[in-house]
Parts: structure tokens; sequence; C-alpha cells
């Protein structure tokens, strides 16, 4: 009930917060303790007294000193919730300095002001404001977590702005893009779309540091997936800005083709500018505005021009006038506008989307009398996609290149309130150890309003074989859902004696979601209990760790059964004129149903949610205070997948045949095989009825071995990470990409027998061996070198064959495992060389950046048909591509 009377009442919460900002509730000097935060300890000699130790940031971000949480009576003094950055450490006249990196613990000797000891909080890749400004693709938050985070897959090649306007799917050990989150400063950006786009790409000018969680997450973190977590940059104590442009013009641009494949996707011209300001207002406040906006001209293959831009703005207050508490203000305004992911519905199919985000956010943290400290946030955002399209015509889907039938093109609005609290108890000293105990409370409302833009017929075709018309069910009604969750978590940081360190929590998450006119609701409640531990032994330490995971609920999950939702009669098709072309009078006998209509589709009432297993152990050794290397071997299971099953269609209402099949080599029949295909019965014939449920089989399974090592240095900073691993599990449809290859995609595997094959396979994240490596060099006379390199096997697919004289009409089937069968690996070497220098008191940088520059013109397509053409090369890896740009500070 408490949690939902927040929910409610945030405008009115956020509302306060931003009185509060001018100055009714002193500030305090504790950074946020966010998921990027860190830690350092200072391990003091037993005394009678207290012994100060103060703590003061180098850059001027923070304030000038904090006073140590602990005292001596304890052993340990602990400085909670700091910003990634360096520190001066001040104890009894001396002083040492460090540089702490996300997520880190860092043990500091009272004696000499040495590290003692380094250990990171959970399994992932921090990166600091240094990596902002000296790599390639530094300017875009998905680029900088495609080349850099070596655990990290995403769909895409952004290639120098290949990727403006489209936020990108990522996946880590087996989980689903589905499950990937984005956090600014502790607030959750809102949900992925259908499409696994979120309107929303953060403002690294106005960050400072950036965690990519993929394992061993803390009881604060819920989803299994990856996590991609933003500290916003605080404001300076000086008025200072920055204003900055790069470029790219079509003669800096190379050509990269085979024959029959060209670049994918190539840029034609690419611009960009940003502007920031900061400084004080007073002496207790401060402020931060940052600008940014681009825009790509690019090809897809060497035909199709397409054109995608972004703005944005993000806007920062903080208020501190004392030690004891800390107020501030965030709004983040977005635009968007890229190709629309379903464009092929259309006849036309030159389709934009525009998205339009903001975001606002208002914190307030607090150093209680008893010692404890309390952070609170409240969020309010909204989110919105609308397709633009002045020809509603319907096209034409051969489902072998273009995918599945997409649904219809919505005006999709989402809006989120999300309130967190976390109170940190002071360091004390129970059973021979000390203790950081945290409880915290979350709370999230998500709403979706869809409104339909296009209800038309689509034809069908299956490898050039005209197969079937899905004609909708005119509906009137917008789609209206509603997803509820709250969570209460228990965590407890432990250092048991001097070599060992445990974190333990628990948290208990509640679950409900509704379509509005749908009688069914979702509704469930998950424990999570997490462990994690290290024991140290000089340089070398062992850890490992068990953590339980619950999928967050979507709204896109909560279609089945709602009454705003379309039905499609699903007829075969006589495409009499033989133009691939649907016309009135080509539509044949009705033989299925499809949808998510309540007339065709429900959600079973013991819907269960779907649980992730992790389990992982490993071995850490630190070379000298600047090198550290890691390994760890990886297991994961997921158990009770959401899935749509066809209830009103089971199996035993085929019959089954098998077909020739010549394989792989088309003229040696040493590879003829038969494959097995279902024929659905004529009785059978539009009595479809799909079940949101829990199949016993809808799992899936990683196993991984995990290497990486960082060097930290001044002048050099490099992390390197290497992966071999493979996964289990099912194919939400059949095809190769992130929609079609995911677990967690709701799709066809369930509903349709020939679309399910006789094994688990290879999901679209599974690249079986992972490599990258990344650096930023600084060297004399003010350059500055920064590089991406990233090889991994190719996309996994799967060889298919049409069957033309399936009852339903041709279709399309898997010969094997889904894949079992990879393209070309892929390689990039991204590079950036950089000069800065001092222009009339004021520091400046000009820069040169080279995308691709092995000029590697590897596959990323091929024909997967069986055909004497199977495995022939359709696309190839983006091009060599020139970037410059410059920036200049104030």
């Amino acid at each position: 009930m408490f949690i939902l009377i927040v929910l409610r009442g945030v405008p009115g919460i956020l509302a306060l917060v931003a009185g509060l900002l001018v100055g009714v509730v002193p500030a305090t000097a504790h950074a946020q303790r966010r998921p990027e935060s860190a830690r350092i300890q200072v391990r003091l000699p037993a005394a009678d007294a207290p012994i100060p130790v103060v703590i003061r940031m180098t850059n001027g971000a923070n304030p000038a000193g904090t006073p140590a949480e602990g005292d001596s009576r304890d052993g340990i003094a602990t400085f909670s919730g700091l910003t990634p950055g360096t520190y001066r450490i001040e104890l009894g006249g001396r002083t040492g300095v460090i540089l702490l990196n996300p997520r880190e613990v860092a043990v500091i000797d009272a004696d000499t002001l040495e590290v003692l000891e380094r250990r990171a909080t959970g399994e992932g890749t921090h990166l600091t404001r240094r990596w902002f400004d000296d790599l390639a693709s530094a300017g875009d938050l998905w680029s900088l977590v495609e080349t850099t985070a070596p655990f990290v897959i995403a769909d895409r090649m952004d290639n120098g702005g290949l990727g403006t306007g489209r936020s990108a799917l990522l996946g880590s050990r087996g989980s689903s893009w589905t499950t990937a989150r984005v956090m600014v400063g502790g607030a959750s950006a809102i949900a992925p779309n259908l499409h696994g786009q979120i309107p929303f790409n953060p403002d690294l000018f106005a960050a400072d540091s950036i965690s990519i969680v993929t394992g061993l997450a803390a009881a604060d973190i819920r989803t299994p997936g990856v996590v991609v977590a933003v500290t916003p940059r605080a404001p300076a104590r000086i008025l200072r800005g920055l204003l900055g442009a790069a470029f790219t013009t079509p003669g800096m641009v190379a050509a990269n083709r085979h024959e029959f494949a060209p670049s994918q996707f190539s840029t034609e011209d690419w611009r960009h500018g940003h502007a920031l300001a900061e400084g004080p207002i007073g002496a207790r406040t401060g402020f931060l505005l940052s600008l940014a906006g681009s825009r790509s001209n690019f090809l897809e293959g060497e035909q199709i021009p397409w054109t995608s831009r972004a703005t944005r703005m993000a806007g920062a207050l903080t208020h501190r006038p004392s030690g004891q508490s800390q107020v501030g203000l965030r709004l983040g305004v977005q635009r968007v506008s890229y190709p629309f992911d379903d464009r092929r519905q259309f006849r036309d199919r030159i389709v934009l989307e525009r998205g339009r985000f903001w975001q606002g956010t208002g914190t307030w943290e607090r150093m209680l009398n008893s010692g404890m400290f309390l952070e609170s946030l409240v969020s309010v955002q909204s989110g919105s996609f609308t397709p633009e399209s002045a020809n509603s015509a319907g096209g034409t889907v051969d489902r072998v290149v273009d995918s599945f039938v997409p649904g219809p093109a919505v005006d999709a609005r989402t809006r989120q309130w999300e309130a967190a609290f976390t109170l940190h108890a002071p360091v004390r000293r129970w059973f021979g150890g000390h203790h950081e105990l945290r409880v915290g409370l979350q709370a999230h409302r998500t709403t979706y309003r869809g409104v339909r833009l296009t209800q038309h017929d689509i034809a069908e075709l299956v490898g050039d074989l005209p197969a079937r018309i899905w004609r909708p069910n005119l509906v009137d009604q917008p789609v209206r859902r509603r997803v509820v969750e709250g969570a209460l978590f228990v965590a407890d940081r432990m250092s048991l004696g001097a070599r060992l360190t445990v974190e333990a929590g628990v948290r208990v998450d509640l679950t409900r979601g509704s379509a509005r006119g749908n009688p069914t609701a979702v509704g469930w409640t998950a424990l999570s209990p997490r462990l994690s531990a290290q024991w140290h032994l000089g340089p070398v330490a062992l850890f490992g760790g068990a953590g339980w995971y619950v999928d967050p609920l979507t709204v896109t999950q909560l279609a089945h059964g709602d009454p705003g939702e379309v039905a499609y009669d699903v007829h075969l098709w006589n495409d009499i004129d033989n133009d691939a072309r649907f016309a009135e009078g080509e539509a044949g006998t009705l033989v299925a149903r499809a949808g998510r209509h309540s007339s065709v589709a429900s959600i079973d009432p013991d819907l269960t949610a779907p649980r992730t297993f992790e389990y992982t152990g490993g071995i850490e050794f630190r070379v000298g205070r600047h090198i550290t290397m890691r390994s760890a071997a990886v297991w994961r299971q997921s158990t009770g997948l959401l899935a749509s099953v066809n209830t009103g269609v089971p199996v035993s209402m085929y019959n089954q045949r098998n077909i020739f099949d010549p394989g792989e080599d088309w003229d040696n029949p040493i590879d003829d095989r038969t494959l097995l295909v279902y024929d659905r019965r004529p009785e059978a014939f539009g009595l479809d009825h799909f079940t949101l449920t829990n199949p016993d089989d809808a799992t899936a399974t990683y196993e991984g071995l995990e290497t990486s090592w960082t060097l930290r240095t001044r002048p050099v900073e490099m992390i390197f990470g290497a992966l071999a691993y493979r996964t289990r599990t099912w194919a939400a449809n059949r095809g190769f990409g992130p929609l079609e290859n995911d677990q967690s995609v709701l799709g066809e595997v369930f509903e349709n027998p020939n679309a399910r094959p006789l094994v688990q396979g290879s999901n679209f994240f599974d690249r079986s061996y992972v490599g990258k490596l990344a650096g930023t060099i600084h060297l004399p006379a003010g350059f500055h070198f920064g590089f991406s390199a990233r090889y991994q096997d190719g996309q996994p697919f799967t060889r298919v064959v049409v069957v033309p004289d399936v009852t339903v009409g041709p279709e399309m089937v898997h010969a094997y495992r889904t894949g079992r069968t990879r393209y070309t690996y892929t390689l990039t070497l991204d590079l950036r060389l950089q000069k800065t220098m001092t222009l009339g008191g004021r520091s400046a940088a000009v820069f040169l950046d080279v995308f691709n520059a092995t000029a590697h013109r590897n596959e990323v397509g091929e024909d997967a048909a069986t055909t004497p053409l199977f495995r022939r090369s359709t696309f190839a890896q983006p091009p060599l591509t020139l970037r410059i740009g410059a920036r200049f500070g104030w």
C-alpha cells in the first residue's frame, strides 16, 4: 500500500524536491550512492579517541572535504557513495592520492596511506571521464559499450554515426535484450519497446563515468540482463564551459563491397555539435547545462538513402550548504528520428519513426544524527514513438529475407514514475567483522498507450512463393496497459577479518500488470537472494558468488488478450497476376488466425515469474599497483520463460511427413537427408488461440569462461577482455536477428511446430569467442591516442528450407538447430589521435577519428536458403570512415 501511495504522489514529491532545491533543506558533501559509485576504507590503528580523516576530490567537483563515517574504535573509516575520480586523503598531517574507479572498494593503510587492496563489486566494465574524451566511439553511449565492454554483445556496428538516433540492443551471459536496463544517477530509463528501442541516449558530456554490470549484481539490481549505469557529472565550483563539433563528408568514406555484397550500411555524411556550461550560482548552488545534436545521412546497401537525427538537452542543479545533506534536480529532453523497424509492412518502405523523451529526477541525501545515511530519489519520465508514413498501403513481406509479418504501426506513448529510498547504516563491528548494512525500497509504475496508425492487408511470400494474406480485423479502441513493481531489499557488506569480504543480500519483488478490458491480470511475488565473496591472500584473490534474478514484466508481454490489440484472418494467397502484390479477389481459404486480440489470445491465470540462476567462481591477480588480471567460470540457467502457446491448435492437430533436403552441398548426395514437416489438418483451420504461459521446456542455459585485465596509470589506461562461451535456448521466431533469435521475445516457437527445431540452439548474442582491447594513452606535447579493437565470431544463423506444399501455404523450416552456422567473424579497429593545447589561456583540442581502420570488409550477411547459392555473401561490414573534430574549453 505504501508503494502505491508513493507512486500516485510522485508528481507532488518531485515538486517538493524542486522546492527544497532553492534552499529549504541543507545539502551534503556525499556523492550519490548508485550502482556505479565507489568506496574508500581506511584501516586505522587502535586509539581511545576518534581519528579524523578527510578526503578531497582533486577535480573540484565535490566539496572541500568529507568527514569519515567510522572511527578508531571500530578500526576502520569508510567513505561510501563516492563519485569515481582522483582523491586526496588527509590523515594526521600526511596526505596520499588515490585514483578510484567505478564500483571499486579501495582499502588504505593508515600508516603509509598506500592501497592495501582493491576489489570490484559486481562483474562488468567501468569507464571514467577520460575514456569519453579519448576514444573515437565515445560520443555515443551505445557505441562506447559496443566497442569497449568485453562481455557485452550489441546488435549494431556503429562505425562513426550509423547508429545516430537509435539505441542498441545489448546481451551478455546469455541474457535477453528485453532484460537490459539503463540507469542515470540511479533513475531507470523507460524499458525497451517491441523493437528494443528507447528514445534515450544519455549525454556523455554531462556524465562522469559509466558502469556496465553483467553479473554478480548486488541486491539493489533486479534484472539478470545488462545494466548500463551512468553517473551524472557534478557541476564544477568555477564557471566554465565547452564547445565542440565534428563532421564526416562523403570524401572521408571508403568503398567496401564484395560482388553481390555491398556494405550493409555506409555513412554519406555526419554532423555533430555540442555545448556545455557549468558553475556556481552563489556560494552553495551549482548548475550544469549541456546541449548536443547529431545528423547522419547514410545508405542502406547501395541504393536506399536515410537520414537519422538526435538532439538532446541535459540540465542539473545541486544545492549543498552544509556537510549533512544534499538535494539535486536533473532534467533530460531528447528527440530522435531513424528508419522505422517495421517498415517492411508498407508498399513504400521509406518510413521514419520519431521518438521523444523527457525525464525529471529529484534526489535528496542526508546524513542522519545517528550516523546513518539516507538517500531518496523520485523520477518522472515520458517517451513516445511515432512512425510517419504518408502511404498506408500494405506491402509484401518475404518470410525468408524480410523476417516475420509485423503488427500495425502504432503511435506508442509510455510514462514511468519511480521512487527509491535507501538507508545505509554506519559501519559496525559485529561477530568479529565490520558490517555495512543497507535497506532499500523501490517502486515503479509504467503506463502505456498505443493508437494504431495503420490497419491494412499484408501479403506474405516465402522464398518468392505466394503464401498467405494477413487481413486485420478492425479495432477502434486504443491499447492501455499498466505495470506496477515494488521491491524491498536488505544487503550487508562484511569484512570478516583482513582477508575475507562477503556481500549477502535478499530482495522481494512484487509485480502487477494489466491491460484495460482484459479480465486476466499478471501478478507475482518473487524472492531473490544474492551472495558473493572474495578471499584475499596478498596479490591473489579467490572470488565467487551465486544470484537469483527475476525478469522484469514489460507492457509488451501484456498484449495477450488485450481488446485493443489486432487479430488477423490469415488466408491462402492466390497471386493470379504473378505481380507479388495483393489485389482484391486473391485471398483464398482461411487457414489460420493470428494476433493478440482477446478473440484469439489470453493470459494464463497461473503465470509465474521467469527466473535466472547464476553461479560464478574465479581468481584475481594484482601485479603491482596498476595491473589487475581476472578469470572466471560462469554458469547461468533461466527457467519459466514466458511464451505464447497455440492451445487452440496443438501439435496433435497436425499430420507429420518427411521431405527431401539436399543439404548444404547442393550437388553432392553425401549430405542428403530428410526433414520433418507438419501439415495442419483442414478441420483445424482458424481454430488458433494463443495463451501466454510458462511452458515446461522454455529454458535458456549459458556456460562461459571469461578473462580480463586492466592497466590504470596516469599516462596509460587499458582494458582487455576475452571469453569463450555457448548458449542453448529456443529462438522465439524463425530467423536470425535479435527480434527473432532471442529466448524472451514472444514469438511463434510454441505456436507453430514448423518453427521449432528438434533441439535448442544458440541465440543472437552467442558469438562463441570474443576479444576486445581498448586503451587511452597520454603522450608528451599534449598528444592523446585512443583505440578500441574488437574481434568476435560471426552472428549465428541457420540454413532454411522452403517447403512449397504445406496445407497452410509455403513454409520456411530450419534444417538444423538454431545458430549452428555462423557468418564470417567481425573485426574492427577504431582510432583517435588528439592534440590538446592552450589558446588564449583556454584549453582546446583537435582530433582525427578512424573507424574500421584496417579496412576489413568481412561479411555480415549470407543467403540462408537451401539453393546452389547457399552461403553467398549478401552484405559486408561498414567501410573505413574518417571523422574530424575539435573542442574548445572556457
